[in-house]
């Protein structure tokens, strides 16, 4: 079309009504390209990031419970606590914790025997580091292959309480960085008891939820198709445009009376 009207359009200037005509059409066509091309390129981009999140290993924090036969035993008795520092040292596990909290756990370990005993003082915190920072041990160790935070062996006495801290800081429950992923998005901590810290929720938490939730895009071959569909699309969008510029340009040199 484009070819025959501009190849006839110096036999037949009246052929100027149909090339306005169908410059207009092409500037419409140019609109929905171009609508077209950012409907692929967020469709890519899902796809991306359903792949980013189906590689991303999902464990159940339930996992990470306190099994070490060294402290359960029968002459010792193990208990947890967490306080959070930013919303007035009241018990953490009892509102959402908001990004950038401050939560303080104390973890005891008390000798309930008639004589003294040593114990290696250690809680696994795996889980509790998917959604927080650590900022403040105690003087502990965090063991960065086991993810457990240590102080050593502690000497106590019968009857008496070993009692140790920690300090964590809320981050952002989207899309967290952790290879251990929890579908619960809470702050998880076992020692004896458990305690389970609800992550005050974000937009982009739910984004992430529905992400999840979206059935499977996932293999290379629909990339790979995406992809050419982009290209193909993009070769198009660009033809288009110079055909439009093209015609501008012969419309403005027909008023100036040089066709």
């Amino acid at each position: 079309m484009f070819k025959r009207i501009v190849s006839n359009l110096h036999f037949s200037p009246t052929l100027i009504g149909v090339l306005i005509s169908y410059s207009k059409s092409l500037k419409n066509d140019l609109k929905m390209i171009r609508f077209g091309l950012v409907f692929i390129v967020m469709a890519i981009t899902l796809q991306v990031a359903m792949q980013l999140i189906a590689q991303r290993p999902i464990a159940n924090h339930k996992s990470y419970i306190y099994t070490d036969t060294q402290q359960v035993s029968s002459d010792t008795k193990m208990s947890i606590s967490a306080s959070n520092l930013s919303q007035g040292f009241n018990d953490a596990s009892s509102s959402p914790a908001q990004i950038d909290d401050i939560i303080s756990y104390t973890i005891s370990l008390q000798n309930i025997s008639d004589k003294t005993v040593t114990k290696s003082m250690s809680i696994p915190i795996a889980s509790t580091l998917v959604y927080s920072r650590l900022i403040d041990s105690d003087g502990g160790i965090l063991n960065q292959n086991s993810q457990t935070l240590e102080w050593g062996e502690s000497v106590i006495k019968p009857n008496s309480l070993e009692t140790k801290t920690f300090s964590v800081q809320v981050k952002d429950a989207a899309f967290s960085d952790s290879a251990n992923v929890s579908p619960y998005k809470d702050i998880h901590a076992s020692f004896g008891n458990d305690i389970d810290i609800e992550v005050s929720q974000t937009p982009m938490n739910y984004l992430e939820d529905i992400l999840v939730s979206l059935p499977h895009l996932g293999s290379k071959f629909d990339l790979i198709f995406s992809t050419i569909i982009l290209i193909a699309s993009l070769f198009i969008y660009i033809r288009t445009r110079s055909q439009v510029k093209e015609l501008d340009l012969i419309r403005r040199d027909a008023d100036a009376g040089s066709i």
